[in-house]
């Protein structure tokens, strides 16, 4: 998931190359299958100011106004592709994981309105409750008020590693099976379950 510490010293595109992400733009999505779910696996790009300027390279142009850290934005044409993602995923009866690097849920303090995507709203409203297993983001290190349940849909903010104990890191293991989803968190990260039908 590309994050604005990706793209500190690096364009898109030179980021996209380095790590082998040949998928023509930062935002994609893949199929996994197992015994008892089938997953749609959405990675969204939220490296926009606005409807039509990307994150680039935010160190290299140090005069520039745009500060990436703290303004991320969905394009239309982003979300008019995820629209017809989810759409696809009902019709095959697959479960829905999104994965941003900058918060979707609602922030509650100015703080977290800083590191949640502008359009936030206008992604929540697209997911479907009962197809939705999990939206997973970062990008607020302290990761507080989380995990937030928002029409029927769970949302849950990563902690930063950098928050942690070098020797007990926060990181989650993640189980979506049939109706269920469980987050096990260790090192200071919340752990939880949901009922998605």
């Amino acid at each position: 998931v590309l994050g604005n510490h990706d793209v500190d010293r690096l364009t898109k595109k030179i980021y996209m190359e380095t790590v082998g992400m040949n998928t023509g733009t930062a935002y994609y999505k893949t199929i996994f299958k197992a015994k008892d779910v089938s997953l749609m696996v959405i990675v969204l790009d939220v490296g926009y100011y606005n409807e039509t300027t990307p994150w680039e390279c935010l160190s290299c142009n140090p005069s520039s106004t745009h500060i990436g850290w703290n303004t991320s934005y969905i394009p239309s044409s982003q979300l008019s592709w995820l629209r017809s993602s989810i759409a696809e995923a009902e019709t095959n009866h697959n479960r829905i994981l999104i994965l941003s690097h900058a918060r979707l849920d609602n922030p509650r303090t100015p703080w977290e309105a800083q590191r949640t995507v502008i359009n936030a709203p206008a992604v929540r409203s697209l997911l479907p409750p009962t197809t939705t297993a999990l939206v997973l983001h970062g990008h607020d290190h302290a990761a507080q008020h989380s995990p937030q349940i928002i029409d029927g849909v769970p949302y849950y903010t990563l902690p930063a590693i950098v928050e942690g104990s070098p020797t007990d890191p926060p990181f989650i293991e993640v189980v979506i099976g049939g109706c269920r989803v469980a987050v096990t968190g260790h090192g200071g990260a919340p752990s939880f379950e949901h009922n998605v039908c």
